[in-house]
C-alpha cells in the first residue's frame, strides 16, 4: 500500500503552503479492486467520515458545496492524469475561482494519494486525521466542503478536499 498526504494551511488571502507527506511502498497490484470501486462512493464515504469525526469533536458537520466540488474534481482529475503532479499546484487559481462564485472568508485544501488500500477513502481520511496540518483543516472554522476523487491508471486514487468559510 502506498499513501501520500499533503496539506495547505488555511488563509483568507493567498495562502502559504505547508506540506506533510508519508509513504509506504506498494505490496502488490490492486487493479481488480480499483475497477470495482466508484469514485462517487469513495467521495461519499470520505465526506461522511469527516463529518462524523467533526461531530465527535462537538463541531457542526460541513455542508457540501458544488462550487468547491467543481474545483476539487478538476484538481483530482489533473493529478490522476499526470497533468499536474501530486501537489497543491494551482491552489491560488482554485481559491480565485471559488471566490469569484461565493463570498469566501477562508479557504483550505487537503490532498491525498493512495494505492492498493483496502479502503481508499478510509485510508485517506485516517491519514489526514493523524497529520497535524490536515487535522487543523478538518476541525477548522469552516462550514462548506467538497471531496473529489479521481482514479489513476494503475489503481491509484487521488483525493482533493476543499474547505471554505462562507
Amino acid at each position: 500500500m502506498s499513501v501520500h498526504l499533503t496539506v495547505v494551511k488555511p488563509s483568507a488571502h493567498l495562502p502559504s503552503t505547508n506540506q506533510h507527506s508519508s509513504s509506504v511502498k506498494p505490496k502488490k497490484s490492486a487493479h481488480a479492486l480499483h475497477r470495482n470501486i466508484s469514485t462517487h462512493a469513495l467521495e461519499k464515504a470520505a465526506a461522511q467520515e469527516i463529518n462524523a469525526y467533526r461531530q465527535s469533536k462537538g463541531l457542526k458537520p460541513l455542508i457540501f458545496s458544488h462550487v468547491l466540488y467543481t474545483q476539487a474534481s478538476i484538481h483530482s482529475k489533473n493529478m490522476a492524469s499526470g497533468t499536474v503532479a501530486f501537489s497543491h499546484d494551482g491552489f491560488k487559481q482554485r481559491f480565485k475561482a471559488v471566490k469569484s462564485q461565493e463570498k469566501v472568508k477562508s479557504f483550505a485544501e487537503n490532498v491525498a494519494f493512495n494505492q492498493n488500500a483496502k479502503s481508499p477513502s478510509r485510508t485517506a481520511v485516517q491519514g489526514w486525521i493523524k497529520s497535524a496540518g490536515h487535522h487543523q483543516n478538518i476541525v477548522g472554522d469552516y462550514n462548506r466542503t467538497a471531496i473529489a476523487v479521481a482514479a489513476g491508471p494503475h489503481g491509484q486514487y487521488y483525493f482533493t478536499q476543499l474547505f471554505a468559510k462562507v
